[in-house]
């Protein structure tokens, strides 16, 4: 079988890895297939967390003999440590398959402890073909298992006079129906979402993924220095989990009792005075140490110009809408000097829109 064989296969197992970004972390997404005689015979792909992985999947109902005349094919190096599912190497071997193929190197790995260099002992052929794709689709948890943070992605819809929201924060709908169901997809493919008190105070979003017709529930962060977030916002009821990161509670018992009250986790953090605020970069600690590889960020612009401006963005789009708000409207930033440093632009149109996408390599 030649190269451009093991593409076509690895990136038909990525299809399926793609069906559960954003509901497996800690876990990454996985998917996985098992070709005999050039046609696929099993295929599988990581639920969730605690779940069987791809590999078990695919292989549980093929027998061995059938398994020793097949290759495997997986997105990620199959592992070869315990968790909460055995290794999956063990199967492997249990099984009989004499070639495994994989797409990406585990990165919380060495070479001599990853699942490559176990199967290799065991006599398992092993080879990694690099696809530009499935480097890209695990870019999140390389740089998560790297920096224990989050790969973070935030989003603002402005008009085309930089305006996001009317005269007081009033909101109004900017971006047109390609833009939100961009977000809503984004949303998806996410493992949690940050927002800000001030956002739900004066947007009341759902902050969930809505798409043909199915609402998905994401876990959602909101920076709250002074818990200021409403208890009756709908959040509550749209969200799998609230989690409410604060820096000051003086004085403020009631409104600590009344946020727990809708089942939602507060979480104190330091005050950066330089932020006037939660300490940013122990918030995003603390999101990576809940296993977020990927985080949607979907606020205003004083979140977003403190995130780039400490350069925690890693990847920013703008939605620039044909319309013009005026100078009483709220103006997404106070200054954006930081638009210099933007060397890795692309645009592309969302129905009536424009999107911007910046890769800020951070």
């Amino acid at each position: 079988m030649n190269t451009t064989d093991h593409e076509y296969f690895l990136k038909r197992a990525l299809l399926l890895a793609k069906q559960r970004a954003g509901f497996c972390a800690p876990n990454p997404s996985v998917g996985a297939i098992v070709v005999k005689d050039n046609r696929v015979i099993s295929e599988g792909h990581h639920w969730a967390a605690g779940h069987p992985h791809a590999e078990v999947v695919a292989l549980e109902n093929i027998d061995f003999k059938t398994c020793s005349q097949s290759t495997l094919y997986v997105t990620l190096e199959p592992c070869a440590h315990s968790g909460l599912t055995p290794p999956c190497t063990q199967l492997i071997l249990k099984k009989g398959i004499k070639k495994v193929v994989y797409g990406f190197s585990d990165p919380n790995l060495h070479d001599k402890s990853g699942g490559a260099f176990e199967l290799t002992k065991h006599g398992v052929n092993c080879e990694r073909i690099k696809i530009s794709e499935i480097d890209a689709f695990y870019r999140s948890y390389s740089y998560w298992v790297a920096k224990k943070i989050p790969f973070v992605t935030a989003k603002l819809a402005m008009s085309l006079d930089g305006k996001i929201a009317k005269e007081g924060g009033e909101r109004c709908l900017i971006s047109g129906s390609k833009a939100r169901d961009f977000t809503h997809e984004y949303r998806l493919r996410s493992d949690a979402i940050l927002t800000t008190a001030r956002t739900i105070k004066f947007d009341n979003p759902q902050l969930n993924a809505r798409l043909d017709g199915v609402n998905y529930s994401k876990t959602i962060y909101i920076v709250d220095s002074e818990l200021n977030t409403p208890s009756t916002a709908q959040i509550f009821d749209t969200s799998k989990q609230v989690v409410i990161l604060y820096c000051n509670d003086d004085g403020r018992s009631q409104a600590k009792e009344r946020l727990r009250s809708t089942g939602a986790e507060l979480r104190r953090l330091p005050y950066n005075e330089k932020m006037g605020g939660i300490d940013l970069k122990s918030a995003l600690a603390q999101i990576g140490s809940d296993g977020i590889h990927d985080l949607w960020v979907e606020a205003g612009g004083i979140l977003f110009s403190s995130l780039i401006n400490e350069k925690m963005i890693n990847r920013s789009l703008f939605y620039i809408c044909p319309r013009w708000l005026g100078s009483s409207a709220i103006s997404a930033f106070s200054r954006a000097d930081w638009l210099k440093e933007a060397d890795n632009l692309s645009w592309k149109p969302l129905g009536s829109d424009v999107l911007c996408e910046i890769d800020w390599n951070n």
